[in-house]
């Protein structure tokens, strides 16, 4: 379904408080927002994510599911909360990239590989899954 989400990139393996000191971050959404996620993965999202987990670095991922109407407002807010823009994302959110615009494609991207991943319970990010290639 619908969603946006959050990558979060850590050199290590973070504990407790540690969950807030993340390197780098993503935030992005989708209507199809776990296939999404997994995109990035697997090389056909964002390539500094990708690269990041290649050469292992940690991921934590949030999935915040919304209504479709809702996408836009909910990626723009992560993005600035999360400062971003100062990171990974190229925008303020809210819609398509430059990138997909100028390629003509702004279909979801097929997931070819599973990953595995573990839930955290650690606050404030309950909920957050940890991928590892």
């Amino acid at each position: 379904g619908p969603g946006c989400y959050v990558i979060l990139i850590y050199d290590n393996q973070p504990r407790g408080r540690g969950f807030r000191r993340y390197k780098d971050v993503y935030v992005g959404q989708s209507i199809h927002v776990y296939h999404r996620v997994h995109s990035h993965f697997n090389g056909k999202g964002n390539g500094d994510v990708y690269a990041d987990i290649k050469y292992g670095r940690q991921a934590y991922v949030r999935i915040l599911p919304c209504s479709e109407k809702r996408l836009n407002k909910k990626e723009k807010r992560l993005i600035r909360i999360f400062r971003a823009e100062k990171s990974y994302n190229r925008t303020k959110g809210g819609g398509v990239s430059a990138d997909k615009m100028k390629a003509g494609n702004s279909q979801e991207l097929p997931v070819t590989r599973k990953y595995s991943f573990r839930f955290g319970g650690i606050a404030p990010f309950k909920g957050y899954a940890s991928f590892s290639v």
